[in-house]
């Protein structure tokens, strides 16, 4: 498993624990720089020891404003700055959900509370919430945008409804959302929203896409369908996520995520639909059918496993042989 952070198309770092196999006990951290043509080892910040992978997060606004963050209930927080030329250890900001890296004094971080942290470039600071934040996409540093989901019952939703929230450089505001209703056969069951996965590809161009949810009173699983708001500049509404085509989902696909959307950022990736990913605040990709290298394919066809999966996802090169950092 790796965590992969992309600057460019010809920069972009990942960290990895290896080895992947064998004696779990004995993993150690792997940090990857991608220069364009292969991946290379290299120096690990100071004082970052291994972890779940899980718990790492990469981001970065340019390639001498990287952020390497880790949090974990038995490891604690940690944070480390790249400046272009050397990494150093950090503050860390307290829990971590998601973070938002807008520049070398601009960074956010959402812990999943009515809190968030803000780096000035120097420490870090609490800013108020107007309701508890898990997500977050920025646009420019007076523009970013955070979601969560409500703590109890509202309107129809007795499991928590959908909460975007945005900064407009000053302060936190929470943003009118159009209501989510299940259709009228539904509505006795229990129902409520997913965790609010965000994509803001500029000012006036800004999706949040999320599930509807319900279950009997069996506690089975009764209603799923997805549903996205889009923000135009001026106001929410509510649409269908396959009107996203900047998000990667081209119309007739559904919403597909791993873990029913439950931390998809905060993991890093998010499959959008039957045939496109994005990484975390990055630009949604392909995925294709797998193909063998040439001679493979000469002697025999694609195994039963490659058939199986029916995907994959693409990657600007492998990384290091015996690195074992691979995708998920």
């Amino acid at each position: 498993m790796v965590n992969v952070a992309a600057v460019s198309a010809h920069d972009a770092w990942a960290v990895a624990l290896t080895p992947v196999v064998g004696n779990v006990d004995r993993q150690q951290v792997t940090l990857l720089r991608y220069d364009g043509s292969s991946w290379r080892s290299q120096t690990l910040p100071p004082g970052l020891k291994a972890a779940p992978i899980a718990e790492y997060r990469l981001e970065a606004s340019s390639p001498r404003d990287v952020w390497l963050f880790r949090n974990g209930p038995s490891t604690g927080a940690y944070a480390a700055h790249f400046d272009g030329t050397r990494w150093q250890q950090e503050p860390a900001p307290g829990n971590i959900s998601d973070v938002a890296v807008l520049g070398p004094a601009d960074v956010w971080v959402a812990g999943q509370s009515t809190t968030a942290r803000h780096w000035d470039g120097s420490r870090w600071t609490s800013v108020p919430l107007p309701a508890r934040m898990t997500q977050l996409a920025g646009v420019a540093g007076d523009d970013v945008w955070g979601s969560g989901l409500t703590a109890g019952e509202e309107e129809c939703l007795s499991y928590g409804a959908p909460v975007v929230l945005h900064w407009d450089g000053k302060t936190w505001k929470r943003e009118h959302l159009p209501v989510v209703e299940p259709p009228p056969a539904y509505r006795s069951n229990s129902m409520g929203a997913s965790p609010v996965a965000l994509f803001a590809s500029a000012a006036d161009d800004v999706w949040a896409v999320s599930r509807l949810v319900g279950d009997d009173d069996n506690g089975d699983a009764v209603y799923a369908a997805p549903f996205a708001f889009h923000w135009n500049g001026t106001s929410w509404g509510k649409t269908s996520p396959d009107a996203c085509r900047r998000c990667g989902i081209p119309a007739g696909d559904g919403v597909i995520t791993a873990g029913g959307m439950e931390g998809d950022n905060a993991g890093g990736d998010t499959l959008l639909s039957s045939i496109r990913h994005r990484a975390t605040h990055g630009k949604p990709r392909r995925i294709g059918p797998r193909r063998p290298p040439r001679a493979e394919a000469a002697k025999s066809p694609p195994s039963t496993a490659s058939r199986s999966s029916g995907w994959w996802r693409s990657q600007p090169s492998p990384a290091p042989t015996g690195s074992g950092a691979s995708a998920p």
